[in-house]
């Protein structure tokens, strides 16, 4: 009987971060997968009101900690979440979040206790290149949910290099966001394409002396116009439209096609100029929501 006590004695002894471990500090932070972190109070209180008001309630003798610490509160965090989210807090340098997932978690427990300073370098980190360009959707909708405007606009312009439609069907995020805020990402997207085609309709190469098409302009230029169409109903980009796969394609399929001056017309550079005209138009155009 004994030995089974002590078995049950080990099992219940808690577990202490090794990152947040101090013997002289006077409050200890329990997570939701029993780990203690011990931690000093002056601390948080300047950095969360959450945390002034909570160390500042009475506390009962059965809260008392044998090591010494005066205070404990128990929080729903686990110990991952708390260990980063204190590294922002305390004099020491900001820790790496990796994976988007951890970030979502620090930047759900930063609202909850008005964190201002933590939240300030999460809203950094959330668009770095790391995030922003793998996964932009989530990017855009983690901004939104927490009204940061500015995030939210660097996030758009990355969307534009995405099926916002297909993807949106694989992040719980778009689920959390209003209607408004997904609706102003797909107005992007449709608007600026509307405007991207009639900048095509207005501007193209000069006139192909070979077989043109029924309207008048090279065979490869109305290739491209069409295939631009459906390239731009879902990723409205110079970078998709114009880049050289596609150009080179379009001109193949005119050559083929019995014309053999259009992949001459292409290369003139009265044609190159005006592309990189068509280039700058597009590129001028409003790329956020």
């Amino acid at each position: 009987m004994e030995n089974l006590q002590n078995g049950e004695d080990k099992q219940q002894e808690p577990i202490i971060s090794a990152l947040f471990c101090a013997p002289e500090a006077d409050l200890l932070l329990c997570s939701s997968d029993r780990v203690e972190l011990r931690v000093f109070s002056r601390i948080l209180i300047e950095a969360s009101p959450i945390f002034r008001d909570m160390t500042s309630l009475p506390k009962p003798t059965a809260g008392l900690s044998p090591t010494g610490v005066v205070n404990r509160v128990d929080l729903d965090e686990d110990r991952e979440t708390l260990e980063l989210l204190l590294q922002f807090l305390y004099p020491m340098r900001d820790p790496q979040v990796s994976k988007l997932d951890v970030l979502k978690r620090l930047m759900k427990a930063a609202d909850k206790y008005i964190l201002d300073g933590v939240t300030h370098s999460l809203k950094r980190i959330l668009v770095s290149p790391a995030f922003v360009d793998e996964e932009p959707l989530r990017v855009y909708a983690l901004a939104c949910m927490y009204g940061h405007e500015a995030e939210a606009k660097i996030a758009s312009r990355h969307c534009l290099k995405i099926d916002i439609l297909v993807q949106a069907e694989l992040y719980e995020e778009l689920s959390m966001i209003s209607g408004r805020d997904l609706l102003r990402l797909i107005k992007l997207h449709q608007t600026r394409a509307a405007a991207i085609l009639e900048i095509l309709n207005g501007y193209g190469p000069s006139f192909c002396t070979g077989h043109g098409s029924s309207s008048g302009g090279p065979l490869w230029w109305t290739e491209f116009k069409t295939r631009a169409k459906d390239e731009l109903r879902v990723r409205p980009m110079t970078d998709t439209i114009l880049q050289p796969a596609l150009m080179a394609s379009c001109v193949n399929y005119a050559f083929n096609g019995g014309c053999q001056q259009c992949p001459m017309n292409y290369l003139s550079n009265a044609t190159q100029a005006r592309l990189e005209h068509i280039k700058t138009l597009i590129d001028a155009l409003p790329d956020t929501v």
